[in-house]
């Protein structure tokens, strides 16, 4: 528009308009190093969301396995707990896992060779019985 033109009349309000504006040298050096900058914080937020996603799908595998427990537990109405046992080898060739704290029975399978070569040669438990 030319600043000589004669205006006539106003049409409705201020408005905001975007309009080119060369930068100086010194202005572009400025936004260059603002680019950078903006762009190592944005590999870092990427990191740390990489990060945080990492922890909260750990968490999520952990609550989904833990959820999956408790609907198995739920559905048979069993549950398999550790317990402490001792094996012994009975006079059949068979091997009994006893509980500890309770002298329970809980497993019975047949003895290996190894098994029945140790009590034939003297082997760890020496001759122990259960009450």
């Amino acid at each position: 528009m030319k600043t000589q033109e004669r205006l006539v009349k106003k049409l409705g309000e201020p408005r905001t308009e975007t309009v080119k504006v060369d930068l100086t040298d010194a202005e572009r050096q400025v936004e260059r190093v603002t680019a950078c900058d903006l762009r190592d914080q944005s590999a870092s937020v990427k990191e740390e969301k990489k990060t945080a996603m990492a922890a909260f799908g750990q968490r999520l595998k952990e609550i989904d396995q833990r959820e999956q427990d408790c609907r198995r537990r739920a559905s048979t109405g069993i549950d398999h707990v550790a317990v402490i046992v001792q094996d012994y080898l009975t006079a059949s060739s068979e091997v009994v896992s006893v509980k500890v704290d309770t002298n329970e029975p809980v497993s019975r399978r047949t003895a290996t060779i190894q098994e029945l070569q140790e009590d034939l040669f003297g082997g760890s438990s020496g001759g122990e019985t259960v009450s």
